[in-house]
């Protein structure tokens, strides 16, 4: 049986409304993902980070391994996205442009939009 992990408390931040202090669950974990798919309903936005598999060689079939689900408010997925694009934003401006290839294949990349 697997060990679990004391949650853990994280150092203090100040915020404009106080200070911060996060902790980890349990159940925390940690996933990798190189393919996303996103869907937004009226009530919330619905994230599904997975992985594509490296074995696949098929040219006609793009595979996703789902990995995890995250569920937020429409408002929360805008300051997520605010905050994400600053991050971004800092990276670049250290490491340079972030290009995303293939651009003539989007597909290629896993991104997929849907309603």
């Amino acid at each position: 049986m697997a060990e679990t992990e004391e949650p853990k408390t994280e150092t203090k931040t100040k915020r404009r409304r106080g200070v911060v202090e996060k902790t980890r669950s349990a159940d925390f974990t940690s996933v990798y993902a190189n393919s996303a798919q996103v869907k937004i309903g009226a009530f919330d936005v619905r994230i599904s980070l997975g992985v594509t598999p490296e074995d696949d060689k098929d040219d006609d079939i793009i595979r996703l391994e789902e990995r995890v689900l995250v569920y937020m408010s429409p408002q929360h997925a805008k300051a997520f996205l605010s905050l994400l694009a600053t991050n971004i934003k800092k990276y670049e401006d250290t490491f340079g442009e972030i290009r995303v290839t293939p651009k003539s294949h989007p597909e290629e990349l896993a991104i997929i939009e849907t309603d």
